[in-house]
């Protein structure tokens, strides 16, 4: 009866020991009525459970830690890196892009292709009409048969084309003589020569007609226009 007793006595004490302790969830009362609580809970009394999610995090039964737009990791404490496409986050909180890219995120590619040129889908530029070359670095000479821009839109022409783009040859064919597709001159009834340089006596087949005439020459010349030509004999 006596050893009935005490186990009573004993298990009244633990009872009201328990109940006597403020602190929950495991935490340790101190001698100042204050609670040392486990890692996992905080509070006057070690009523709150500790949230694992970092910066605003939310923790979910089940889920884990539901993050902010600015934060990820299982604990939501890696900061998101705002810089896209390989860009490093600086201390300011800019990004410095790589090579290829621009912009505040770094979202956007650069283009390679120069002077108004189209990145195509396959990395190959379409220039605008005025340039040429991979990048469309190159400016397209707008001057033909070999002529060459001096400054932009003006052409120095080569000795045998003429025009704003040197695309009209030049008529060696004096006297209004025509120039032929195979270069050669086809002249008027009264000159002849390789470029119709030489005039003809008007009245003597193939004769042409010369300076340097005598005075009796001159006397007898009827059909040479110019006072100081003759036909040659």
């Amino acid at each position: 009866m006596g050893s009935f007793k005490v186990y009573v006595s004993m298990f009244a004490l633990i009872a009201m020991l328990k109940k006597a302790n403020p602190c929950k969830n495991g935490g340790t009362e101190q001698s100042d009525g204050t609670c040392v609580c486990t890692v996992q809970f905080t509070g006057t009394t070690c009523e709150e459970k500790v949230n694992p999610c970092k910066n605003g995090g939310i923790d979910l039964p089940n889920v884990g830690c539901i993050c902010t737009a600015d934060f990820t990791g299982p604990t939501c404490k890696e900061r998101v890196n705002p810089c896209k496409n390989g860009g490093v986050q600086l201390s300011s909180g800019k990004c410095f892009c790589s090579q290829n890219f621009t912009g505040p995120t770094c979202e956007e590619k650069v283009n390679p292709c120069k002077n108004g040129g189209t990145e195509q889908s396959d990395g190959t530029c379409i220039c605008t009409q005025n340039f040429t070359g991979p990048t469309c670095e190159e400016r397209v000479n707008p001057c033909k048969n070999g002529g060459f821009e001096l400054i932009a839109g003006r052409c120095f022409c080569t000795q045998n084309f003429t025009g704003p783009t040197c695309e009209e040859r030049v008529n060696p064919c004096q006297n209004n003589g025509t120039l032929l597709s195979d270069g050669s001159c086809n002249c008027t009834q009264s000159f002849t020569g390789p470029t119709c340089e030489v005039r003809r006596c008007q009245l003597f087949g193939e004769r042409i007609c010369k300076s340097h005439c005598s005075v009796s020459e001159r006397e007898i010349d009827l059909f040479c226009e110019g006072n100081d030509l003759c036909c040659e004999i």
